[in-house]
């Protein structure tokens, strides 16, 4: 029997800062550490894809799914983000499910990264409109990105055992220079929105890194921001010199009625890049991190972002080196891929099991 990890195609993705395309990469990378093996399909035009026969469908995914055998076990990251542009389809989950029931006695797991259209319908919107979230029910078990997003997942219909899994992995195993205590913040994104400077009011120091489509000049008109453009992952585990990381963009204005509310539900991967690099993240109350950020003292939750200068203000270094202290083990355990491995491992054995009812843990108090 093997278990198998389905990944979208690192060459043919056709961009290395998608966060959803390097999530998928780095599930699988620490997957295949621990002897799963990599079931590979390219990216495909939604509207070519679409336009195909039904067999040439067929084709496709018996090509894709040769390798496996019946008593083998495959989990398949869910949106696959296989058909480009990234929007929501369900299109070819559904079809590649359907490849690999033909095979027969191949257990499904779904690594589910994000219910896309809680994204897009907004918070109150339960997905069944458009299958995205009933659709899970199809799978033999379902690995929720962590403890909040499985209660709701339970509560909207999901009838499979639902693994969470924490913390989404950056799976990396390069160095990682030490920190040192800086009353600064730092924000990384894909595209940075120039409002969140237009608005910001703090005198805190803030470093942003990611694109902007504003001048260069434009930035440096602020004696307390710096903007530094994109950069590969890999180079921002020696790029920061300490303080601290922003997780939600509009928390960085203070504009709390419109904070990124699907932040309640799924694994930022900014908090888990804050915490890979080993600096302590900021996170609103209402994030499903918030409770184990407070608990464990790896981090500030913040609602109130007009009052950073004065949280920052009275730190001292002790508490920092604390902070730091406290994050460590997290950090190695998000850069050795431990929250993947044992999730999917966890999922393996409850599918093999044949468990039916939720392993949900402490689902209530989160």
């Amino acid at each position: 029997m093997t278990n198998w990890i389905a990944s979208v195609s690192r060459e043919m993705h056709g961009s290395n800062n998608e966060s959803g395309i390097i999530a998928h990469n780095d599930a699988a990378d620490a997957l295949e550490k621990i002897g799963f093996k990599r079931l590979v399909y390219p990216r495909i035009d939604r509207h070519s894809f679409l336009n195909e026969s039904i067999e040439d469908r067929r084709k496709r995914f018996r090509i894709i799914t040769a390798g496996v055998s019946p008593g083998d076990t495959v989990i398949m990251q869910y949106p696959l983000w296989m058909l480009k542009p990234l929007i929501m389809a369900i299109d070819a989950e559904r079809e590649f499910i359907a490849a690999l029931r033909e095979i027969g006695d191949v257990k499904i797991g779904a690594l589910v990264w994000d219910i896309t259209t809680w994204i897009r319908g907004g918070i109150e919107e339960d997905g069944r409109g458009y299958g995205a979230l009933l659709f899970l029910n199809e799978f033999d078990s379902v690995i929720s990105a962590n403890q909040k997003m499985a209660k709701r997942m339970r509560e909207e219909g999901i009838v499979k055992p639902i693994i969470p899994m924490q913390f989404t992995d950056i799976f990396y195993s390069g160095y990682v220079n030490s920190k040192k205590f800086i009353k600064r913040l730092n924000m990384v994104a894909g595209n940075i929105n120039f409002d969140v400077i237009n608005n910001y009011q703090a005198k805190t120091e803030f470093h942003l890194i990611g694109k902007t489509n504003v001048p260069i000049e434009e930035w440096n008109n602020y004696d307390n921001v710096k903007f530094f453009g994109s950069k590969p992952q890999a180079e921002l585990f020696t790029f920061f010199e300490g303080g601290f990381g922003v997780v939600s963009y509009d928390q960085a204005w203070g504009n709390t009625a419109s904070s990124w509310t699907y932040g309640k539900y799924n694994n930022p991967m900014k908090l888990s890049l804050y915490l890979a690099v080993g600096i302590p993240p900021i996170i609103p109350s209402d994030f499903a991190h918030a409770e184990l950020i407070k608990q464990y003292n790896i981090g500030l939750v913040i609602d109130d972002f007009s009052k950073i200068d004065e949280v920052l203000g009275n730190m001292t270094e002790e508490e920092y080196s604390q902070l730091l202290e406290n994050i460590e083990p997290w950090s190695k355990a998000i850069r050795g891929g431990h929250f993947t491995q044992r999730a999917c491992l966890e999922a393996i054995a409850v599918m093999r099991a044949k468990i039916s009812e939720s392993v949900v843990e402490n689902a209530d108090n989160i």
